[in-house]
């Protein structure tokens, strides 16, 4: 089974109309990333606050970490922020050295 097929994604509106929860599961690998930087780039519109929900992923590659390395940028630069929520131990290794904080 490929990344892609192992792969999901849903995207809601919670605690309030600025904020807006993407939720992934699978492998955040270079075949999903694309798909996952045009899930946040919506999300980010109109949103000042987007929660990417990891507990459902199991690994992340270097294309996604610049993924999120990106969308963070982005809404920072709108006065927003990307919140990184629920990853897994394999998962959260990679963030923290990638340079995300962890809460």
């Amino acid at each position: 089974m490929t990344d892609a097929h192992r792969w999901g994604l849903t995207v809601t509106r919670s605690g309030g109309p600025e904020t807006v929860t993407v939720s992934v599961t699978g492998r955040v690998s270079n075949a999903t990333s694309a798909n996952l930087e045009e899930a946040l780039e919506q999300a980010a519109a109109g949103a000042r606050e987007v929660v990417l929900d990891l507990a459902g992923v199991d690994y992340v590659s270097s294309a996604g970490l610049q993924v999120l390395a990106r969308a963070s940028e982005r809404l920072a630069g709108s006065g927003g922020r990307l919140v990184l929520a629920a990853a897994q131990p394999p998962v959260r290794v990679a963030l923290e050295l990638a340079g995300f904080r962890s809460n």
